[in-house]
């Protein structure tokens, strides 16, 4: 609330995704906008209490008086529900869907809900730690029942928190026509607006950022590419009609703007 009343809705939001991927606490976002208010409101009674108090100049009182009702404006704002929507990036590994989706998410204030995050929620795995057996993929907490869990909760999060009224940002490969359908199906039965964003770059772009990766949440390899690449399956007609590709070999901040724009 303070970073937002501040006007650096980016920094509050990159605070909130933090906590949130670190904590795995993401159910409690439904209460945010709640304490948000309470926060504001008890801020706008601290400075309207000031104007009663006879030590205090009146121009200085002209100043509690405009925070005042600033704080007031924001904990009434904060009460107002907004049209949810989902973002689902789409990629291979390396091809930049979290750099992305962290730079959207303070853009649109949005959740950002990180499959890699919410695998090792699930398996009480901590974040930093290897998920795989030995550096093997497809082990560990990899397994393809483990993989269905890890997408159906990540669904599941996302249109409960959509249908609170957040912007939410999926980060995970959807690179199954299955599991673009059910996001699909799922969202049109919310009648919750949804929109892929697929993130691309050249082969070897992907290898070398995944050969260069260090201290990150992520497990995947260069190695695991091919295999990636021959799995993956291609979108379909109505799926390109609501995505946005993403050049991540490129400059990023007019493409970025531009698919901001779009949502608008």
């Amino acid at each position: 609330m303070d970073l937002e009343f501040q006007g650096r809705v980016d920094l509050a939001n990159l605070f909130l995704n933090t906590y949130l991927e670190q904590t795995g606490d993401y159910w409690g976002a439904a209460l945010l906008p709640l304490y948000l208010s309470m926060r504001a409101y008890i801020r706008g009674n601290v400075n309207s209490l000031a104007l009663k108090d006879p030590a205090i100049s009146d121009t200085d009182k002209a100043g509690f008086l405009q925070r005042g009702k600033a704080y007031y404006h924001l904990a009434w704002d904060y009460t107002q529900r907004s049209q949810g929507r989902l973002f689902l990036m789409s990629g291979l590994s390396g091809s930049g869907k979290s750099s992305i989706a962290r730079q959207l998410a303070q853009r649109v204030n949005a959740l950002h809900l990180r499959s890699d995050a919410v695998r090792k929620h699930l398996s009480s795995t901590p974040l930093f730690q290897r998920g795989d057996t030995n550096g093997t993929f497809g082990s560990g907490i990899y397994t393809r029942e483990m993989t269905a869990k890890t997408y159906d909760y990540l669904l599941e999060l996302g249109l409960f928190l959509a249908q609170q009224g957040w912007t939410v940002i999926l980060d995970a490969k959807y690179d199954r026509h299955d599991l673009r359908q059910s996001a699909l199906a799922a969202a049109t039965a919310a009648q919750l607006p949804i929109h892929f964003v697929q993130c691309t770059a050249p082969i070897e772009v992907l290898r070398d950022r995944l050969q260069k990766r260090t201290g990150d949440i992520a497990d995947a390899t260069a190695d695991m590419l091919d295999a990636q690449i021959k799995a993956a399956e291609p979108f379909t007609a109505f799926e390109e009609a609501i995505s946005t590709t993403l050049q991540t070999d490129r400059p990023l901040e007019p493409q970025l703007d531009a698919l901001v724009a779009q949502m608008a």
